[in-house]
């Protein structure tokens, strides 16, 4: 637990009107939500911020961690104990964070990743303060890839080569550039994105703020993105039914982002899922699905279908 005392970290602020609600959702993060916590706290501000954190029912001692922090921290740190995990019924863990938040602004950050830069809420919020007509702001991370022991196998940057400046639309869907835990975004009406239930919950929320105003990105490095083994984006990756979901929700994305130039974008990430569809359904010998999307693929991305088919055929 950071030393730093509540009274020194609102010293500084020039009221006690809540400027920046720090959000943050966590789930058996026992050995990393203390540096989540620690990173939220060092944040040196001239306005005051408060740190909403939501434990969704965890079965290690993450509670534990988050109540002693609440305890040191009481005016600061505001937490929510699940009586029951709520993921598991099918609710996404951030808009009961995000729907208590206060703030003018809104910063996200998942308990197993943290923040790296005491300056980061300072510097976000000054860019947003002096320029009205952008409604998102984040920044570069390192990556950090853990194996089955909790041990890190590769450090490398979430970004690469894409300058400092404003982003479109089509490049978060595409390029997926968005760290979340680096994220700070205008306190706007979200009910409408949270009723979409979209099967990822990150990207188009980053999307969904273009609605808003323009999209900004600063190629510093201000947080860390853990890649855990037990993560659900690799638990999941290649399983058959997670890629026909995709489907559905590209196609939605394209008509609510219709003003935004993605057709092309989502052209390329169709004829990808329904590749993917095709080859996994093959490879689990379930037949009646690859005809199905078999023929959708060939109808919808012929050439795409055949180099496919062609490949894959080729390997076996």
């Amino acid at each position: 637990m950071i030393s730093i005392s509540e009274n020194e970290i609102m010293k500084n602020w020039s009221s006690n009107h809540i400027l920046v609600s720090i959000c943050c959702v966590t789930y058996n993060h026992e050995p990393y939500i203390a540096d989540a916590l620690d990173g939220f706290l060092m944040q040196k501000t001239n306005f005051a911020f408060e740190i909403i954190v939501r434990d969704d029912y965890s079965t290690d001692k993450t509670p534990a961690i988050v109540k002693q922090y609440a305890d040191k921290y009481p005016n600061i740190i505001k937490p929510i104990f699940e009586s029951s995990n709520q993921y598991s019924k099918g609710f996404q863990p951030f808009p009961a964070v995000m729907n208590r938040s206060i703030g003018k602004y809104i910063a996200i950050c998942e308990g197993d990743d943290y923040w790296t830069s005491s300056v980061k809420l300072q510097r976000q919020i000054n860019f947003l303060e002096q320029n009205p007509d952008y409604s998102l702001i984040f920044h570069n991370a390192e990556i950090k890839d853990y194996d089955h022991n909790g041990t890190v196998i590769d450090t490398r940057l979430h970004t690469e080569k894409i300058p400092s400046g404003e982003v479109t639309v089509a490049q978060i869907l595409m390029t997926k550039i968005v760290p979340t835990a680096s994220v700070v975004l205008r306190n706007v009406d979200l009910s409408y994105y949270f009723s979409k239930q979209y099967p990822v919950g990150d990207t188009p929320l980053f999307m969904y703020m273009a609605k808003f105003g323009r999209l900004y990105y600063s190629n510093e490095i201000t947080s860390v993105y853990r890649i855990l083994t037990t993560g659900m984006v690799k638990s999941t990756l290649d399983r058959m039914d997670k890629h026909i979901a995709f489907i559905p929700y590209y196609k939605d994305l394209q008509q609510e982002f219709s003003d935004f130039e993605i057709d092309d974008v989502i052209d390329k990430l169709l004829s990808r899922k329904y590749m993917l569809t095709v080859i996994t359904s093959l490879k689990e010998k379930q037949f009646g699905y690859f005809m199905k999307y078999a023929t959708l693929f060939l109808f919808l991305y012929p050439k795409a279908f055949i180099n496919t088919i062609l490949t894959e055929f080729k390997l076996r």
